[in-house]
């Protein structure tokens, strides 16, 4: 998990270095996502409990409705996520899509969103500026244009496309899910 942490922190810092050391070294998506994401995902969970100090009026009950639509939104998400970059990403790249690549992005984006989602719930509520972070993992996904070999006419297309796919689908699906359990 600490090498995981190492890359997401690196990304938040310096994308394009972050992008280059992980293309030298080349870390495995899958051992990420079982050592780095689903860890992050429990700590993130046990997370939303912080809402008790700030709100009094919560419910314990909410909150565990909430730990549950998050872990069924991010869960759900990374092999969501999968899959349709998996199916769109290939008309944007130079050659054929490089699978380990592709599943690199999205275990180390979506790791990034996990741990917007940690600070979010971690914080006040109130903190307006806390609701623009997502858009960091934007940033990063830029820079990642190089590491996938996105073609240069192509940049804005991947950047929506996986902005949509990393960024949009999460969240919504985390909101649907608090609708459909919180009321």
């Amino acid at each position: 998990m600490l090498g995981y942490l190492k890359y997401m922190f690196q990304l938040l810092l310096m994308p394009s270095r972050g992008w280059e050391d992980i293309s030298a070294e080349s870390p495995v998506p899958e051992a990420m996502q079982s050592r780095g994401y689903y860890p992050l995902l429990a700590l993130t969970a046990a997370a939303v409990f912080m809402q008790l100090l700030y709100d009094s009026e919560l419910a314990l009950s909410q909150v565990i409705q909430t730990v549950l639509a998050f872990l069924c939104s991010y869960f759900a998400s990374i092999y969501v996520a999968h899959i349709a970059l998996e199916l769109w990403l290939p008309k944007y790249v130079d050659g054929e899509l490089n699978m380990h690549k592709c599943s690199t992005l999205v275990v180390m984006t979506m790791g990034l969103m996990v741990v917007i989602r940690c600070v979010c719930y971690m914080l006040p509520s109130q903190l307006t500026p806390v609701k623009f972070l997502p858009l960091l993992v934007v940033v990063v996904l830029h820079r990642a244009a190089a590491y996938m070999c996105v073609k240069s006419d192509s940049v804005i297309s991947y950047l929506l496309a996986s902005a949509a796919v990393i960024v949009v689908m999460p969240l919504v699906l985390y909101y649907i899910m608090c609708l459909l359990l919180v009321g």
